[in-house]
């Protein structure tokens, strides 16, 4: 029977019923293919000869990649490994041990060597995509109607959005790096004393720097263009000490200006159903 590991390295093995149904996958469908090929988790089935491991390199989780490591180096070593490897069709490769399964894998895991371009992805969709009962629907309707930058984020957004709000402003007249001025307790992806000290530090400065980098990149262009932007996001997020979390969400930036008072306002929805890394599944 296959396992699968998530992109946060948890192991599932009720994988039918348990991850197909929370992602709204339909019952006769390949699931552990789907989870494999659009989710980037790692599918494994583990026998008293041997180990079959699926997963696919452009898309894989690195915290899947952790978890499987250890899988491997803590079974019985002289068990066969049958790595099976989707890049734009499937490729098996036998390897006589689990060490030597994991030699190969152990790069993937790896931060330093990985090529990161592709982690943060998005795509910009209309108002029109959003249901009229959205939170980020309710958001944008009342910055229509707005004329200066709110006092108090919060106040802003429906209420079931309020810890997941970020403000921020230019640092000053003729420096338009963005500074955090309030964000919510409900990214969890964060670490809890992180968010507590954000206020007042640069906006791309997030634990994950490659993340802050291009997650803030949205927010300098409401700015600039005095446009919303509304997008889907998905994204690997480095957590540390080899974690990793795939973080998908719609979110909805807003820029205000007065006079020399300016500030971008966004939040956001988390979406699992998200994917924009599967081009072919």
């Amino acid at each position: 029977m296959w396992q699968i590991i998530d992109d946060q390295g948890r192991l599932w093995s009720n994988v039918q019923q348990a991850l197909g149904r929370d992602l709204g996958l339909p019952s006769c469908s390949d699931v552990v293919e789907i989870l494999v090929r659009r989710y980037g988790f790692v599918a494994v089935e583990r026998r008293s000869d041997r180990i079959a491991i699926r997963l696919s390199p452009p898309r894989v989780s690195p915290g899947a990649i952790v978890e499987t490591l250890f899988l491997l180096l803590t079974e019985p070593q002289n068990r066969r490994v049958i790595l099976s490897r989707f890049d734009t069709e499937w490729q098996t490769t036998i390897y006589p041990t689990c060490r030597h399964a994991a030699q190969t894998l152990r790069p993937m895991a790896d931060v330093d060597s990985r090529n990161r371009r592709d982690d943060f992805r998005s795509r910009k969709i209309s108002a029109r995509e959003l249901k009229a009962t959205c939170p980020l629907a309710l958001t944008l309707a009342k910055w229509r109607d707005a004329a200066l930058p709110p006092d108090d984020a919060a106040d802003w957004v429906p209420a079931c959005q309020r810890e997941r709000i970020v403000a921020a402003s230019p640092r000053g007249v003729w420096d338009e790096s963005l500074v955090i001025r309030h964000i919510g307790s409900g990214f969890g992806v964060f670490p809890t004393a992180w968010l507590k000290r954000a206020p007042g530090t640069a906006a791309e400065d997030l634990p994950d720097p490659h993340y802050g980098l291009a997650a803030i990149e949205a927010y300098k262009t409401a700015l600039r263009t005095k446009e919303p932007v509304i997008e889907v996001v998905d994204a690997f997020v480095d957590l540390g000490s080899g974690r990793w979390n795939h973080s998908r969400y719609r979110r909805i930036i807003l820029p205000f200006a007065r006079d020399d008072r300016k500030l971008v306002l966004g939040t956001s929805v988390v979406d699992p159903t998200i994917d924009l890394r599967n081009c072919a599944a």
